[in-house]
């Protein structure tokens, strides 16, 4: 069903592939593991927390697609700014160890936050290209459908927030 976790069926339907999983909450992490090794499937590796180090975890142009689904946008306070994923450090590094014409695929719930992205990757345009994006991708993009839903993101179709989603491709 489209309840199934992304992950997990990301991984069961390319057994070719090796799959990687950086979570902040144990729980989510564990729920994940869960249900990938329900499916019987032995492709993944699941690392508590790490995108501060992922330069150092992999070797140059080792990656060829990164999926950031739903990060915590840390816009409370201005002391929290610092845990946000996408900063300039993270996607410099992102981009070393993603092959050349590979993707970052975003989403998200938080509009300020997509659009602070927007313009952080508009500031780097020497290694990404905004392939294409939409600030209601369900509704933008013909080739939606509800297998691009993770777990998460189905609660906030039943709310009816719109779903901001965007490709980068490394150059």
């Amino acid at each position: 069903t489209w309840f199934w976790d992304f992950f997990a069926r990301e991984s069961w339907e390319n057994l070719d592939k090796n799959f990687m999983w950086m979570e902040i909450k144990y729980k989510r992490l564990y729920k994940t593991a869960q249900k990938t090794i329900d499916s019987w499937n032995n492709n993944f590796m699941l690392l508590k927390d790490l995108w501060q180090n992922i330069d150092k975890i992999f070797n140059e142009n080792e990656i060829s697609k990164t999926y950031v689904f739903f990060p915590d946008p840390w816009d409370n306070k201005d002391r929290q700014k610092k845990h946000k994923l996408f900063q300039t450090k993270f996607i410099r590094d992102l981009a070393f160890i993603t092959k050349k014409w590979w993707k970052l695929i975003f989403k998200t719930d938080h509009l300020n936050y997509f659009k602070q992205t927007l313009e952080l990757f508009e500031e780097n345009t020497d290694i990404w290209e905004k392939w294409f994006y939409s600030f209601d991708y369900e509704k933008d993009f013909e080739w939606f459908t509800k297998k691009n839903i993770t777990e998460f993101e189905s609660f906030f179709r039943w709310e009816n927030i719109k779903i901001n989603y965007v490709e980068f491709i490394k150059k």
